[in-house]
């Protein structure tokens, strides 16, 4: 007798169950805060380190941008050395903008941004995530645009970020 895999791996079952739920998820109808506490519980007791994984992306991409859902947790590398975190700016509302050298919408982007900047510096972070693959692409783009924000960190030591957050 031939087995169909569903009833032999317990991985394969709770991975076809993720899925199913995600789909659910997008459903028009669907009750929402019921899905994800099912995927919340498989992301944290799946057997399986892929079901595991599967849960906790569909978790993240069904809650990245709810109202009082925390922030993928960041760690980038300044060029300076030291790392911006998103700890290090709890506190304050953090606008996160990611910009790159050979894009010319992040020049006009900063340019209107900057008088923002400086009048709300206070009370809101203000942070520059370069999407360039070298510093000095990036470097370009800072003094083209003349911006003083002084928050900036470039993705490469954290390239799983562009993808949690939807960039």
């Amino acid at each position: 007798k031939k087995d169909d895999g569903l009833k032999t791996s317990a991985e394969l079952r709770e991975v076809v169950a993720i899925i199913n739920l995600a789909q659910e998820f997008t459903k028009r109808y669907a009750n929402t805060t019921n899905l994800l506490k099912m995927l919340n519980e498989l992301s944290r007791s799946s057997t399986g380190s892929q079901s595991k994984l599967l849960a906790q992306h569909f978790v993240l991409k069904f809650t990245q941008f709810a109202p009082g859902t925390a922030a993928y947790p960041f760690s980038l590398s300044k060029s300076d050395g030291s790392v911006l975190s998103l700890e290090s700016l709890k506190g304050k509302p953090t606008l996160l903008v990611f910009v790159a050298g050979w894009s010319k919408e992040s020049l006009g982007q900063l340019k209107l941004l900057d008088p923002i900047q400086t009048k709300y510096a206070k009370d809101i972070n203000f942070v520059l995530i370069s999407l360039d693959n070298n510093e000095e692409e990036f470097k370009y783009l800072m003094s083209a645009s003349g911006t003083r924000i002084t928050k900036k960190a470039s993705y490469l030591s954290d390239p799983y970020m562009i993808e949690a957050m939807n960039v």
